[in-house]
Formats: structure tokens, C-alpha cells, sequence
């Protein structure tokens, strides 16, 4: 169980429940108390008047209040009894903590994340454990919480934890890859390669850096529109429109959300016949010349690669490695503690 997952919660107790003995009176309390019978048991009967003995200078006096429970010993065991005791109990709540992860998201693809954990979840043994010791007192169950598909920042929390065995870097790609890049983030316009309607928007992200131990990279990152977060483009019809683009409807087809253009299945069945060096010139000539992008900024990503190769050339362009994928999600950066140099 992980400690950012759980509240500490404090449960108040009855004082009856803890048991405990009453405090033994000490005799010498008890030789000092009157006998109590007949009349002088009852209500409002007289008491014996009690004969009141100068403080001796060589002995320390006795508080009243604490003399009249047998001492100060006596007198901190009665506040003992009386105080309730608090019990640390731990339990899930049910929401991750919005501070331990404090980004900002720019886009998270709602199928991929949700299709991860629910992978994940499906090989995971439904056992719950519980343990608690013989007192009252104390007592602690551990139960996982389930997740939250209604909530994509949990969902992408938990899609990033599961595939934190298949994910590398740029350097060395797994099947995921986690990289922080200046990237710009933006869309473009595609004419044809779905059924009920033309000039449908793709989300797009590029960038082309240097990476150290590789050299020059080029990325290019698509899916659907609707998973930006924090910015929605809008096409202003404006600049040249693509007809197709021939090497990325695989892409396209995998990240499609529900509400999103149906793509024209044959499009789809024919990208196995595409080979790589063609899938990085649709993706060069598309963040080219036809990308309308954002600002460009350092941020966060888990990307699903599909295609990565090295030493490719474009024209008077070369690259030692392309990468083409889909952005699982995109964050800003982690902050991070200042250190002193």
C-alpha cells in the first residue's frame, strides 16, 4: 500500500472499552474516612466533622485534589482513565492526493490510458488482506482501491506504473518511452481516409532535437484532437491540405476516440504494405510544411512507439533517429527541489 494513497484518520474511542482497574485507595486514605452507617449513609445526613491537623514544616504538603484520590500518582492514572484514547486508524479514501503529482496536463489519451490499466488490472489476483492484533484497541486492514475510470489524471498515473517495465528512452526505446523534449504541440487537417466525412483535424506533436549518444531526432506524435486538455485548435482553412496520409492511419485508427470520424477500414488493412523510410516522409512532410503548431515548450511524455528506425534522409535533411508514436499523455515537467551549486 502506498502511504500517498491513504489518509490518517484519528477514531475516538470510549473510555468504557479500555478495562482498566479502578486505583487502589491506600490505607492511609481509608483510616483517615469516616465510617458510614445508619443515618450517616443517608442523604443529607450530617457527616462527622473531620479533624484538621497543621501541615508539618519537615513534610511536603499534599494538593487537596490530588490527596483526595491517594497522592499525584493516583491522580494521573484517574485522568488516564478518563481521557479518551485516540486510535491511528489508516484507510484508503478513494482519491489520489492532487500534491503529489503537481502538473499540468496538456493531453491524455483517454483510450490508451483506460485500455492499459485495464490490462494491468486483469492480471492482478483480486485478494484482499487483512490483519489485526487480539486487543481492542488496535487494528489495521489494507484494502487496494480500485480504479477510477472517470478520472484520467488517476488513469494515467496507473497507466504509467504498469508499463514501467516496457518503458525506455530515447536512447533506448522499449515499446513505451518516457522523455522530457522540447516539443510543439499543434494539429493538422487530412482531406481524405474516412467514411461519413472529409478535412478532419489530427492532433500532432514534433520536434526535432539532439540527443546525446544518438545525434540529431526527429518525433512525430499523433491522435485524436478531442484528448488536448488544456487547448482545443480550430482549423482556419487556411495553407495547403493534405490528401491522405499514407502511413499513419494505424496510428490514427489505434488512438480514435468515441465521437471521432470512422476511418475507411481499407485504409487501415493497407498500411502493412508501408514501409518504414515512406512513414517517415508523410511524417516529415506533414510537420514541414502543414503542421500549425503551438508554442514550443519543455514538457513530459509516455509515448507508445510504433515505428522508430535510424539514419533516415529527407532531401537535404538527415536524421540518425526518427521516432513516429502516440502520446499516451503530456505533461509539464515535475518540479523539482532547488540545490545549491
Amino acid at each position: 500500500m502506498s502511504t500517498k494513497d491513504c489518509q490518517t484518520l484519528e477514531v475516538e474511542r470510549n473510555p468504557g472499552e479500555l478495562a482498566l482497574d479502578p486505583p487502589a485507595v491506600p490505607r492511609r486514605i481509608l483510616a483517615n474516612r469516616p465510617k458510614h452507617d445508619g443515618a450517616a449513609g443517608k442523604i443529607g445526613a450530617a457527616r462527622p466533622s473531620a479533624q484538621v491537623h497543621p501541615p508539618s514544616p519537615n513534610k511536603a504538603t499534599v494538593p487537596a485534589k490530588a490527596a483526595s484520590w491517594g497522592g499525584g500518582r493516583c491522580a494521573r492514572r484517574r485522568r488516564c482513565i478518563t481521557t479518551p484514547r485516540r486510535v491511528a486508524e489508516t484507510r484508503y479514501t478513494g482519491r489520489v492526493p492532487t500534491d503529489t503529482w503537481p502538473v499540468h496536463f496538456r493531453y491524455i489519451s483517454r483510450r490508451l490510458v483506460k485500455e492499459i490499466v485495464q490490462q494491468h488490472e486483469a492480471t492482478r489476483p483480486r485478494v484482499k488482506a487483512s490483519f489485526s492484533f487480539p486487543l481492542r484497541a488496535i487494528g489495521l486492514t489494507l484494502i487496494r482501491r480500485d480504479p477510477d475510470y472517470l478520472n484520467l489524471f488517476d488513469l494515467a498515473r496507473r497507466a504509467t506504473e504498469a508499463v514501467e517495465n516496457l518503458t525506455g528512452s530515447v536512447e533506448f526505446p522499449g515499446t513505451y518511452v518516457r522523455a522530457e523534449l522540447d516539443i510543439t504541440p499543434g494539429y493538422f487537417t487530412v482531406l481524405m481516409g474516412w467514411q461519413d466525412r472529409s478535412h478532419v483535424d489530427i492532433a500532432a506533436m514534433m520536434t526535432r532535437t539532439h540527443v546525446e549518444d544518438v545525434g540529431s531526432v526527429l518525433v512525430g506524435l499523433f491522435g485524436s484532437i478531442s484528448n488536448y486538455t488544456w487547448r482545443v485548435p480550430k482549423s482556419e482553412g487556411l495553407g495547403e491540405i493534405p490528401s491522405d496520409v499514407v502511413g499513419l492511419y494505424e496510428i490514427l485508427d489505434r488512438t480514435a476516440e468515441d465521437g471521432d470520424p470512422t476511418l475507411d477500414p481499407e485504409r487501415v488493412e493497407d498500411e502493412g504494405d508501408v514501409i518504414p523510410e515512406s512513414r517517415a516522409d508523410t511524417v516529415f512532410r506533414l510537420l514541414d510544411d502543414r503542421f500549425e503548431g503551438f508554442r514550443r515548450e519543455r514538457l513530459d511524455l509516455l509515448i507508445e512507439v510504433f515505428y522508430c528506425f535510424d539514419d533516415y534522409s529527407f532531401g537535404g535533411s538527415h536524421f540518425d533517429r526518427v521516432l513516429i508514436g502516440a502520446p499516451v499523455w503530456v505533461a509539464t515537467p515535475a518540479l523539482r527541489p532547488l540545490t545549491r551549486s
